[in-house]
């Protein structure tokens, strides 16, 4: 029975991941800064590649929390240098995002061939997509093994790190609800109450990097830009408060991770295939078929009000 050690925590870690980058892209989207996610996804690298490449030095194999500082700080340098290239030396934003993702990018791939990591852990194939198929819990044989504390000593890091960044991304809108509301409807009101532009946008990047660096070894760089992108997208169409807007791109995050594993196991499922299909390019396609699907009822919306209101009979 292969369900619940290995399917199991494949399936919770694309939840996890789609529900903490589906809340998070609205920082991204609302402020019209969508392609900022695929720079971060792509910043990571090269301070993931270094700190695994000290912790390979140091205790001879990959130390996770070292990794996990080393990509969140090259997160915050390559958006700091980013800022600065806009504000400091006038550069358009697309241009300076385009430069220095790409930069960074291909210093990580170079500094994964140096550093010999393509031969440990890191690959380029798993930065771009992920290892959703090789998160194994040893220890899980059904339901009733969750209730024991010692199951949990076999859990994969991913499922930990994935579920603290979901517990961070609630707690931060939650306490910054009506600061946010402000800084993303309103910037020129914001100036003039007081609420300092710099400190959102320093706190927000941080936890779009933050969440970012938690996806990025489960799912990959091509799937983080998706989930922080098309969820907070299509909750945009439908959504008229920002609870709103919360809440459905989180439900529109989950149904594309629900509709990409699905798609990943139909072939198998249905006999068309003799494998799975990769779950992280599955829920990716996945996602473009619901946020297309999301556009084409947000462009139906006002027509299908307007038939229910003609044809609802007149109160006496």
């Amino acid at each position: 029975m292969t369900f619940w050690p290995i399917e199991f925590p494949a399936m919770v870690a694309a939840l996890l991941a789609a529900a903490a980058c589906g809340l998070t892209g609205n920082l991204l989207v609302l402020r019209r800064e969508a392609m900022l996610g695929d720079a971060i996804s792509h910043l990571v690298l090269p301070g993931l590649v270094i700190a695994a490449w000290i912790g390979g030095l140091i205790w001879g194999d990959m130390w996770r929390p070292l990794n996990f500082l080393g990509a969140v700080l090259a997160a915050v340098l390559g958006v700091t240098l980013l800022r600065w290239l806009e504000r400091r030396q006038g550069a358009e934003p697309r241009a300076a995002m385009g430069f220095v993702f790409t930069a960074f990018f291909a210093l990580g791939v170079i500094l994964l061939e140096l550093t010999g990591q393509t031969n440990r852990h890191l690959d380029v194939e798993h930065a771009l997509f992920g290892s959703l198929e090789t998160l194994i819990w040893i220890d899980l044989f059904s339901w009733q093994d969750l209730g024991r504390a010692a199951s949990y000593a076999t859990m994969p890091s991913a499922l930990a790190s994935l579920g603290l960044a979901l517990v961070v991304s609630l707690v931060y809108f939650v306490i910054n609800r009506r600061r946010l509301m402000v800084w993303l409807f309103d910037p020129a009101y914001s100036q003039t109450s007081g609420l300092t532009l710099r400190g959102m946008e320093l706190s927000s990047g941080l936890l779009v990097a933050f969440v970012a660096m938690a996806a990025f070894e489960a799912v990959g760089a091509v799937l983080v830009v998706a989930l922080l992108v098309a969820p907070a997208a299509g909750a945009h169409l439908f959504a008229r408060r920002f609870a709103g807007q919360l809440v459905a791109s989180v439900v529109i995050a989950l149904a594309m991770a629900g509709a990409g594993l699905w798609l990943a196991d139909a072939p198998l499922r249905f006999g068309w295939l003799s494998d799975t299909l990769p779950a992280s390019g599955a829920i990716a396609f996945a996602a473009g078929l619901v946020f297309t699907l999301a556009l084409a009822l947000g462009a139906a919306g006002p027509r299908l009000r307007k038939i229910i209101r003609k044809r609802r009979p007149l109160n006496p």
